[in-house]
């Protein structure tokens, strides 16, 4: 993590430098400021450079239809799942929607997945979860991110879009 001690600088060389920090590759900054004018701005920033980064990933679309990833053992299925919802909240480009069905419904349900989810959903990733399966797997009222959605809706996302099935 790269320290940038911007106190005492005048608009707007706080967030020029910050923006040249992350343009030499810095992925992780702490920053110290002393005026909330400075913190406004670099603020501001961050938010138009998120969107950014999901407008990027616009028009991908990964299809998650387990809760596992991979084949073979369920646990490790489930513990790789967990980690690459994770990680993916760490790309510089995210997708534009995740699509869960059958059991990937789960992950938008349980206690230890749906916060990545949640946090796609802040960045601005469209999250849909099948209403179907929800009610196959009676966990309609548990779901905890990501809306309701139908196979009419869905399939414009498959079809349309430039989807990678995990």
């Amino acid at each position: 993590m790269l320290l940038i001690d911007l106190r005492g600088l005048p608009c707007p060389q706080p967030v020029l430098r910050v923006k040249k920090a992350l343009e030499e590759g810095n992925n992780s900054l702490e920053v110290i400021i002393d005026n909330e004018t400075a913190l406004n701005n670099i603020l501001r920033f961050a938010s138009m450079k998120l969107k950014t980064i999901v407008n990027e990933g616009q028009g991908k679309t990964l299809f998650l239809s387990s809760r596992y990833l991979g084949k073979g053992d369920d646990e490790l299925g489930e513990l790789l799942m967990k980690s690459f919802l994770n990680t993916l909240l760490q790309t510089p480009i995210l997708p534009e929607t995740l699509v869960l069905m059958n059991t990937g419904v789960y992950l938008a349900c349980d206690e230890n997945c749906y916060q990545p989810l949640k946090n796609l959903e802040e960045l601005g990733v469209n999250v849909l979860v099948c209403g179907t399966c929800l009610k196959y797997f009676d966990l309609e009222s548990e779901l905890k991110a990501g809306k309701v959605s139908n196979m009419f809706e869905i399939l414009e996302y498959l079809l349309l879009r430039n989807v990678t099935t995990l």
